[in-house]
C-alpha cells in the first residue's frame, strides 16, 4: 500500500534526477521529506529561496547562489518501508540510516 504524496526533485549531473529532502524523526529515523500537497512542497522551494536571499542581503552568500531553477515538484508514491516511486524518474529506496 502506497500513500499519494509530494517531494522536491533535483537534477543532477552525477546522479540524475533524486528528490533532494531528507528529515531525521524523533528516534533518529531518516525519511524522505513529502508533502501532502504540491501547494506545500511548492512553498518549501520558495521558504529556501527567501532564505537565501536573506543571507545575500546580509553578504553571507554570493548572488549566484540564490537561483533554485533546479528544483521543481513531483507527486509520488510513499511506499510502507519509507521508499519512493515516480512515474518518470524511477524509484528511490529508504534512505540510508
Amino acid at each position: 500500500m502506497s500513500q499519494k504524496k509530494y517531494a522536491v526533485f533535483t537534477d543532477t549531473l552525477c546522479q540524475g534526477t533524486i528528490p533532494c529532502g531528507m528529515v531525521h524523526d524523533e528516534n533518529g529515523m531518516i525519511s524522505w521529506l513529502v508533502f501532502d500537497t504540491e501547494r506545500e512542497a511548492q512553498l518549501d522551494i520558495i521558504d529556501d529561496i527567501e532564505e537565501h536571499i536573506r543571507q545575500f542581503r546580509n553578504e553571507e552568500r554570493e548572488f549566484n547562489e540564490i537561483a533554485f531553477d533546479d528544483l521543481f515538484v513531483v507527486e509520488v508514491d510513499l511506499h510502507e518501508d519509507g521508499a519512493l516511486s515516480t512515474a518518470d524518474y524511477g524509484n528511490f529506496p529508504p534512505p540510508p540510516l
